[in-house]
């Protein structure tokens, strides 16, 4: 027996020390709980508002990149063409969460996305800022002619760096009150945003700020702001309810993010808290259970991850969405999701070579887009964003957006880009025939008028003197007999033929447009070593249309015969500018009528019109 209790002895001591300093360390820490679960539920308070703070602040960096994203359809819009920039405006399809959207060229012309017509942009003072080519976000609230209280964002449009014009939205109250609206400490807290002055800008679903009266938490109740760039908690009366507000800087405008908690609610917590702090206490002095407890604990962990990883592959295999993550002292591409799409292989991480690889998947029409990426290591630049399309493994191109971030070290060299790749396909495709749709002639299917003047004084513009360029003007001839003896239908089929064989007779990179009733316009694109036949190729191409359009329709035991005028006018010798060429080409069009018709006649500005 005695040997025995020898032989445990140091056991005993052992368990009999660590027992004691465990009441000792329980009977010191139950002593001081309340302070140190009292600092410490402020301190976490602080941190959910700081967090809360950030979540609404990339909500609204989200909205107004929304905002931004729309420019582009603008990017090649006349805003002196008011009919052009109000088409544009109206053919938005999203517009995130804004109550309005509107454009207004730099005169103060402006239209919303709804065809209303505001009164002169730049009679105020923060869209005149815009103008200065910088996303602005008012400070303050106003109210709008509903009665509702908006706060107004813009951003610039520019064109070769030159600030044309501003996209602005408005947001509603209640659109930023959902913005604010984050569920948190058991949905007992309410959410306030305030701006530098105190004034109630949002509140969370649920806080009726109207019922308590308050329009200033500074001045309204015994809530003291705290300084800039610091937070505060403070315990206070609010609608007669005694709550703990804590306050945290936005950093736009230097607006705050309130988080008003009922004060029986933390009390509560701290009680909570201090409970399982020390049933902790007594549980850490049977450290077998312990162990197990975490053992178990880290093995559901695991197996939680690993069914969060699956149910990342499943949905980023089925939306085609990657997350890659460049690293530029190793050259290294790690690359997580739905790669299946780009490669074969089952490896997450790349070389350089394969890296390189991937990007000479993109579209040579996005080539820019790949320099970028391929450049940002020589440049300063901290984020990377864009959509270009990318061939995957079926031969097919799809489009991606990608979000990047570059990591660089304090002397400015790149290390890493972290990012991700989303497949906006559909997308991109459904704008893309919306455009279509907008610049299309409904009957014929060729460019309407407004988009055949757009796409060709687009080529003009950026057009040299080796340059060749042709407009012919088509006139059918006889078109008013189909009407008038076969009817309107066969008038149409009509219009539909001389489209199509429009459209056989000029390739693919010039242009057929609708710009009258019975008349056609096409822009030819000469290549700069066709230049030395250039003449020859403008003749073949106006034979063509004449001796193509020539054709007898039938109809009602009738028949009509129709012929094609053609007039011609070539950049740069008729002209530089569409307007000249089309005047020209049309010049040459009524000498043709005149002498005959069925035939073509090109613009020379030595003969006498």
């Amino acid at each position: 027996m005695k040997k025995r209790l020898r032989d445990h002895l140091p056991t005993l001591v052992s368990v009999l020390s660590a027992m004691t300093l465990l009441i000792t360390a329980l009977l010191w820490f139950n002593s001081s709980i309340g302070k140190r679960v009292s600092a410490t539920s402020e301190s976490y308070l602080t941190e959910n508002t700081r967090a809360f703070a950030a979540v609404f602040g990339t909500k609204l960096d989200d909205q107004i990149a929304v905002l931004e994203s729309q420019t582009r359809f603008f990017e090649d819009v006349d805003l002196n063409d008011h009919e052009a920039m109000k088409s544009a405006i109206m053919s938005l399809s999203d517009t995130g969460v804004f109550k309005t959207v509107g454009v207004s060229d730099t005169n103060g012309f402006a239209i919303d996305h709804s065809g209303n017509i505001p009164e002169n942009a730049l009679s105020d003072d923060f869209l005149r800022a815009a103008m200065n080519g910088s996303i602005i976000l008012s400070s303050t609230a106003a109210v709008d002619d509903d009665g509702e209280k908006v706060i107004l964002t813009g951003v610039p449009i520019k064109r070769k760096g030159i600030t044309v014009g501003i996209i602005y939205g408005i947001f509603a109250g209640d659109i930023l009150d959902t913005l604010i609206n984050i569920p948190n400490h058991a949905n007992k807290e309410a959410s306030l945003l305030l701006d530098s002055s105190g004034n109630i800008l949002a509140a969370s679903e649920g806080y009726d700020i109207d019922r308590m009266n308050i329009s200033n938490l500074f001045s309204d109740t015994d809530v003291v702001p705290p300084g800039k760039k610091t937070d505060s908690v403070t315990e206070c009366m609010i609608g007669g309810i005694n709550s703990v507000a804590v306050i945290t800087t936005v950093g736009i405008h230097d607006w705050y993010f309130v988080s008003i908690i009922p004060k029986s609610s933390v009390d509560a917590q701290i009680s909570d808290i201090s409970r399982d702090v020390i049933v902790l206490i007594i549980i850490i002095g049977f450290a077998f259970v312990i162990l197990f407890i975490s053992i178990m604990y880290l093995m559901k962990c695991n197996s939680d991850m690993l069914r969060t990883n699956e149910k990342f592959k499943l949905v980023t295999v089925e939306s085609q969405d990657m997350i890659f993550d460049y690293n530029f002292q190793k050259q290294i591409l790690t690359l997580d999701g739905s790669k299946d799409n780009i490669t074969v292989s089952e490896k997450d991480e790349f070389t350089k070579s394969e890296t390189l690889g991937f990007l000479s998947l993109i579209h040579d029409e996005d080539k820019d887009m790949r320099m970028r990426i391929l450049d940002v290591v020589n440049t300063e630049d901290t984020s990377i964003k864009g959509e270009f399309r990318l061939r995957c493994l079926d031969g097919n191109y799809s489009w991606f957006r990608i979000r990047g971030t570059v990591v660089r070290s304090h002397d400015g060299h790149a290390q890493r880009m972290i990012g991700s790749l989303i497949n906006v396909d559909e997308q991109m495709n459904r704008e893309m025939r919306l455009i279509e749709k907008a610049e299309s002639d409904t009957l014929t299917g060729v460019f309407n008028k407004s988009a055949f003047y757009d796409h060709v004084s687009t080529n003009l513009r950026t057009a040299s003197d080796s340059d060749l360029f042709a407009i012919y003007i088509i006139d059918i001839d006889n078109f008013k007999a189909v009407n008038d003896d076969l009817g309107h239908a066969m008038g149409d089929q009509v219009l539909s033929d001389v489209a199509k064989k429009l459209c056989i007779i000029f390739s693919d990179m010039d242009y057929v447009g609708r710009v009258g009733g019975d008349e056609f316009a096409a822009f030819l694109h000469l290549p700069s070593k066709a230049r030395n036949v250039g003449m020859s190729i403008i003749d073949s191409k106006a034979k063509a249309i004449c001796s193509h359009l020539s054709d007898t329709y039938h109809a009602k035991n009738k028949e009509v015969s129709i012929t094609a005028s053609v007039g011609v006018s070539i950049y740069p010798y008729s002209g530089r500018d569409y307007n000249t060429l089309f005047r020209n080409a049309d010049k040459a069009l009524e000498k043709v009528k005149r002498n005959g018709k069925d035939q073509y006649g090109i613009y020379s500005p030595d003969e006498n019109y």
